[in-house]
């Protein structure tokens, strides 16, 4: 068999049948090539399902052993592949390159993208079954913490994850919701396992001040302490039995510290840039802040107009919007931090009209294919 979509949607029939309609419309595939598990669907929607569907091989099971194709691309609620051309191209993409591991789309719509462009998407991806079955299955955390932590066990068992902006997934337009208590625990979890110690500290502490000013904007304070609560329980077991950390070729690939620091000072070296200031409050800022400092960089403050981070600092740099980060000049370039491309030139509009200066966009637009270096186990 050569495909099957995993899907993680609760047990809602009316939505389950939706998703079911779309894909038996888009999956240019025999019949007997292709599946569907339900991973949280009850006995009774598998036999209801079975009955509506006679001619779509429907199966139930979260675990990786009821899946049956060679390829798995797992879809969560209200997510599509965007038509037939995203399925088609993702199985030639994989048929052609062995060496490729997870092929990622680009998110249009309601869905957010991958909180860095390295990482594979949950929901945006597929992946090939053996890969999967190597490295431990899918992911048992959720929100961007899933996207890591598959990202962490596929580099390092030396496979490739590669990119294509041509590969389109779907969903709603919807309010973006800040994260919980499991997601943000789940989130400082990643930054346990897989980084060494001093990196794992600083990665603590940058997502911890971030998603918990999110939450308490969003009326949740409880929940950010709850996270943190939870999360420092979980590093109990972790420091026990956690694996070693990632390499540093892993890590490289996923947070680009050493490309940071060629990128910033290339640019400053060119453009007689010194004193700076730092755009977005992003989840890799630390990248860009340690670049800044490696090439003798006077950082004056971070700009972020969102509200959420009012009266904030970052490692004593003052997070302000970007009206007020440009008040009395001084200023000599800016460094946009941010990695969500629906979101650069925003940014970088918000910049231009307080500073006229050079702007340097880390996280450019992806082209139609990029790829992601793999590396040694």
């Amino acid at each position: 068999m050569r495909l099957s979509y995993l899907l993680t949607q609760n047990d809602r029939r009316p939505a389950i049948r939706g998703t079911i309609v779309r894909l038996r419309g888009i999956t240019a595939l025999p019949s007997d090539q292709w599946e569907i598990c339900l991973a949280g669907a009850s006995t009774s929607t598998l036999k209801y399902l079975r009955g509506e569907f006679p001619t779509t091989r429907i199966v139930q099971g979260s675990k990786l052993s009821a899946v049956s194709g060679r390829y798995v691309i797992p879809l969560g609620q209200d997510t599509f592949p965007a038509d037939g051309l995203t399925i088609t191209s993702m199985i030639s993409h994989l048929d052609a390159s062995a060496e490729t591991g997870a092929i990622v789309g680009k998110t249009a719509g309601g869905a957010s993208p991958p909180a860095l462009p390295t990482l594979v998407k949950f929901g945006a991806s597929a992946l090939r079954k053996s890969l999967l079955e190597r490295i431990g299955g899918l992911s048992p955390f959720h929100g961007p913490a899933a996207d890591y932590d598959l990202t962490f066990r596929i580099l390092s068992a030396g496979s490739r994850i590669d990119h294509r902006a041509d590969i389109i997934f779907q969903s709603p337009a919807s309010e973006q919701k800040a994260p919980g208590v499991r997601e943000i625990a789940d989130l400082l979890s990643i930054a346990r396992l897989f980084l060494p110690d001093h990196l794992s500290r600083i990665y603590w502490k940058d997502w911890t001040t971030k998603y918990q000013a999110l939450a308490a904007d969003a009326g949740r304070k409880r929940d950010g302490h709850l996270a943190i609560l939870l999360a420092r329980l979980r590093s109990i077991t972790q420091y026990i039995v956690a694996p070693p950390p990632a390499s540093p070729e892993v890590i490289e690939s996923i947070f680009g510290l050493r490309r940071h620091a060629a990128m910033i000072g290339d640019w400053a070296r060119r453009g007689s840039v010194w004193r700076v200031t730092l755009a977005d409050f992003s989840d890799n800022l630390w990248a860009t802040y340690n670049a800044c400092r490696s090439s003798g960089l006077q950082i004056r403050c971070i700009a972020d107009n969102n509200k959420a981070f009012e009266n904030l600092s970052y490692r004593d740099l003052p997070i302000v919007t970007a009206a007020r980060a440009f008040e009395g000049g001084g200023i000599d370039g800016v460094i946009l931090t941010g990695t969500d491309p629906s979101t650069i030139g925003a940014n970088f509009k918000s910049v231009r009209n307080h500073f006229h200066g050079p702007i340097l966009r880390l996280c450019q637009t992806p082209r139609e294919a990029t790829h992601a270096q793999a590396v040694a186990a």
